[in-house]
């Protein structure tokens, strides 16, 4: 059997964290996607919101806050504990190729 753990979103950045380990960047970068479908009664468009969270060790130049970009990469679930001791469960996207979607 093959396995295969793979995402691809086209989105909007929030925000973009980038930071520096042992000399090599990596950000960390809040995305949204919408899905928009009719609702039950077929009469009006319901916009679904989702945030991601994306790692990304390869960062293209020109990506800040409203930047419509491409990520293909993998899931990974990961637990932390946060700022008050509060163990989270979180799943983020880890990016193989990110590309800043021009729309000119």
């Amino acid at each position: 059997m093959d396995f295969l753990n793979k995402i691809e979103l086209k989105g909007v950045v929030g925000r973009v964290n980038v930071q520096n380990v042992g000399g090599k960047e990596y950000a960390n970068i809040s995305l949204v996607t919408e899905h928009v479908y009719k609702d039950t009664n077929n009469e009006g468009s319901v916009i679904e919101t989702m945030w991601h969270y994306v790692v990304a060790w390869n960062i293209p130049e020109g990506i800040d806050k409203g930047s419509k970009i491409h990520v293909v990469g993998r899931l990974r679930a990961r637990r932390y504990t946060d700022s008050e001791g509060v163990d989270r469960n979180m799943v983020e996207v880890v990016a193989n190729k990110i590309e800043v979607i021009d729309e000119d």
